[in-house]
């Protein structure tokens, strides 16, 4: 897959993935810490 391709799936998902972090978390500023740690990660 084309990287930027990759990126804009990504951007795509990253309200579904904040949420999915929250759920894990129970904290939206460690939610928000996970989802950025995850996509600079996965970028």
């Amino acid at each position: 897959m084309a990287t930027a391709t990759f990126q804009t799936r990504l951007m795509d998902l990253q309200a579904n993935l904040l949420n999915f972090a929250y759920m894990l978390t129970s904290n939206r500023d460690d939610a928000y810490d996970l989802l950025q740690d995850t996509t600079l990660k996965a970028l």
